[in-house]
């Protein structure tokens, strides 16, 4: 039987309960990620929490699973049966995963995986060379949006294990501009039209092409875009190995242009790994054949990291007269009324939703734009995107046309700071406009394939809030009878969820502190460090218990500081071999004492345990960590212990060592702040709500029944003074250390209350259990 996705997904997370067996002795790099990422707990500086969610955790446990573990780099071995493809022999791997699921994530995981291995494993097969494909112009910028100036990497930094930021050193390069590297890691981001060689404005070989040309010229790849860049191909083929990372990968099939140039790179045995992310994996009605993980759309609505599409509905049927806008104006005016209540709950949170209305043709287009920014006062709020539909084996599909891509581009990337507050367009679904603040979908044309169906909720399922927010991000979709008939098909496929159908509107309650009520406000002390100030047991550390290298000191080279000159018309380098620079520590102690600074700065471990840890690092370097017991008082053995990998691995071990292995102490005291609970943003909750007396909130959303019943006891009790309810953006939590794990973990309580005995003030911390505890 063939091996598919759900069999190895099970093989994947039986090896994730087992405790990730066997990556300890293949990478320690690697095993060090997997638990920095999905073990320990991550908060930021202001309160919330941080966690990958499952899919990019599944997707990047399968790669390791298959790539490092099984050692599975075929389509054969993959499948456990030899199958004959023409999708070539490298080693690649497809990922499908819904629109909305954070694929980007799990490339910035892949690049921080190759990137620390090639660092930090000598020995290992890794690269730091990366290039990233997009299916065109809007999913690339918005890919160099999230890449380009560390993007992804300092908006999240929990990508990268704090002891190693400060040498994580990387850089895009956008559409192989020809930019001089100078990081040690390069991404470069390029669209596929990247790979096609016309050059120069083309005679139209076709109608459609004519078309093309009349409504803004031809596309992209045939004019003057790409005239003065260097040749993609022949810029990765100066590399030694890379990593292609593919997005929307369903366009690079056998036969394309884009799946062509990577065949051209693995002929010159340039690829190391290649990586395709995309939303579906079918084409000409098969599944890729090197697909190994699939998260449907019906797991991401459930799990609720994408918008839940709800229907609505007219209570009366409606009247057909075959006249387009006689027909569809009832349906216009809901989408508005929805749009408009929207539009005023996100007032307060500073928040724009989108209204996005799909049209059977451009002309249509024009006239419900018209009507929409007339009649109902948006003016020049609404936008017209034209669209030139073509058939194709996986259903109708919709190109921007030329002169309306750009309006696209910078809509989809200025949505918070733009004036736009309706797009209406024919059948914009082209892969990346899907902006998150698209709340109301009104579909105005018929549903002929399943594929349309979900590709039109695919524009608005991205999340405007997190998902463990109180809001159930809802994505309203207005009734169209053959979407709701193509989606029930889906759904008894399995391959969607069911949707709710709802004729009430029904709007979520603000959660916000009352003026009046200002007198049960709560100062809250908040722990700044916590157990990130527990200090390890040096005094109980043996340097025996350290890895000894099994080379002489005189081995290593004695490092030099050379001078290099950089050319800055020609990209060249050259050494200036008349000037070097001595940049050796001058004594023994000053070196030590240097490590041994590094080590506290960058371990668990406190730098008021300086005299503790000196002597045992001297110890370690002088007669452990070498073959042999060294002499530093020679000046040559002394210079050796610079050599840069010399030291790097020193540091390394003790800072595994202290991080992973010793024991802790609690001596240090914690700094604190204060958080009042009355200076706390309002926000949505589509939770159940108590209405409150003894809090400053009017409303108090709750998960439980218990949780409701406490609100009440407390309401009638005369020796409380006041409480609040521990909401998910409340940086309230109690630090501990997990010994089983060997990680940090965070509690948080249900709430707290102040009450008052005889003029003694105590606070609560409370938790409340289950309704079947």
């Amino acid at each position: 039987m063939i091996r598919g996705p759900d069999d190895i997904l099970r093989e994947v997370i039986l090896w994730r309960e087992e405790g990730y067996p066997s990556i300890s002795e293949i990478s320690k790099v690697t095993e060090r990620l997997l638990n920095y990422w999905f073990v320990e707990e991550h908060t930021y500086e202001e309160g919330g929490s941080f966690k990958f969610w499952d899919c990019q955790q599944e997707a990047f446990e399968t790669l390791i699973y298959l790539y490092s573990i099984k050692k599975q780099h075929t389509i054969s071995d993959i499948r456990d049966e030899h199958i004959e493809t023409n999708w070539g022999d490298w080693t690649k791997y497809a990922f499908q995963m819904a629109t909305g699921s954070g694929k980007t994530f799990v490339m910035a995981m892949v690049i921080v995986w190759q990137y620390f291995l090639k660092l930090k494993e000598k020995e290992s097969n890794a690269t730091t060379n990366f290039l990233l494909i997009a299916p065109n112009t809007i999913v690339l910028d918005r890919l160099i949006y999230g890449f380009e100036g560390g993007g992804v990497f300092q908006e999240f930094p929990f990508f990268i294990p704090e002891e190693w930021r400060s040498e994580f050193n990387f850089q895009v390069i956008s559409q192989s501009s020809g930019e001089t590297k100078h990081a040690h890691a390069i991404l470069h981001i390029t669209n596929r039209h990247q790979f096609h060689k016309k050059q120069g404005a083309t005679k139209p070989e076709n109608p459609i092409k004519k078309v093309l040309q009349y409504l803004g010229g031809p596309k992209p790849t045939s004019g003057e875009e790409f005239k003065d860049r260097i040749d993609l191909n022949e810029l990765m083929l100066r590399y030694d190995k890379i990593v292609v990372l593919n997005d929307e990968a369903h366009h690079a099939h056998p036969g394309t242009q884009w799946f062509k140039a990577i065949e051209k790179l693995s002929k010159h045995d340039k690829i190391l790994l290649q990586l395709d992310f995309t939303a579906t994996t079918i084409h000409d009605g098969r599944i890729f054949p090197h697909l190994v993980y699939n998260y449907p759309l019906k797991r991401a609505v459930e799990d609720k990291i994408v918008k839940t599409p709800l229907i609505i509905t007219l209570e009366k049927d409606r009247i057909k007269t075959n006249d387009y806008m006689t027909d569809y104006a009832p349906i216009i005016e809901l989408a508005h009324k929805i749009y408009q209540k929207k539009k005023k709950e996100f007032e307060l949170i500073n928040k724009k939703p989108v209204l996005f209305v799909l049209c059977d043709n451009n002309n249509n287009a024009d006239t419900v734009g018209r009507k929409i920014a007339n009649d109902y006062g948006y003016g020049n709020k609404v936008l017209v995107i034209h669209t030139l539909t073509r058939k194709t084996s996986q259903g109708v599909k919709g190109d921007i046309v030329q002169k309306d891509l750009d309006k696209a581009r910078k809509v989809a990337r200025e949505i918070d700071s733009n004036e736009i507050e309706v797009i209406v367009s024919v059948l914009m679904l082209t892969e990346g406009w899907d902006v998150k603040n698209v709340v109301v979908i009104l579909p105005m044309r018929a549903f002929t394939s399943d594929i349309l169906t979900e590709q039109t909720l695919g524009r608005g399922l991205r999340r405007m809030f997190p998902p463990k927010s109180e809001v159930d991000d809802i994505l309203y979709v207005v009734d169209h009878p053959s979407f709701i008939k193509n989606w029930e098909e889906q759904m008894k496929a399995g391959e969607l969820p069911k949707l709710d159908i709802t004729r009430t509107y029904l709007p979520p309650t603000w959660v916000m502190p009352n003026e009046e009520k200002y007198h049960y406000d709560i100062i809250i002390p908040i722990v700044r460090g916590g157990l990130i100030d527990i200090s390890p047991d040096l005094e109980n550390f043996n340097i025996e218990d350290l890895p000894k290298q099994q080379r002489s000191i005189g081995s290593f080279r004695t490092p030099q500081g050379n001078v290099i000159a950089i050319n800055l018309f020609l990209g060249k380098q050259e050494e200036l071999k008349d000037i070097t620079l001595d940049y050796f520590f001058k004594l023994p102690q000053t070196y030590f004492s240097f490590l041994t600074k590094r080590i506290l700065n960058i371990s668990a471990a406190s730098q008021s345990q300086f005299s503790i840890l000196y002597p045992k690092v001297r110890d370690y370097v002088l007669y452990k960590y070498f073959k042999e017991s060294i002499d530093i008082s020679d000046e040559k053995t002394f210079k050796k212990l610079h050599n840069n990998e010399v030291m790097k691995d020193i540091l390394e071990n003790f800072i595994h060592y202290i991080n992973e292995e010793m024991s802790l102490t609690y001596d240090k005291q914690p700094s604190l702040t204060e958080l009042h609970i009355k200076k706390f943003r309002p926000f949505q909750t589509t939770h159940k709500v108590y209405s409150s007396k003894k809090s400053v909130f009017d409303e108090v959303p709750y998960d439980s029944e218990p949780e409701k019943d406490f609100m009440m006891y407390l309401d009638n009790r005369e020796e409380v003074r006041a409480y609040t309810r521990i909401f998910w953006k409340l940086p309230v939590y109690i630090t501990y250390y997990d010994r089983k794990k060997k990680t940090i973990r965070k509690y948080r309580p249900d709430f707290i209350v102040e009450a008052e005995r005889e003029s003694d003030i105590t606070h609560f911390l409370v938790e409340i259990k289950g309704e079947y505890y």
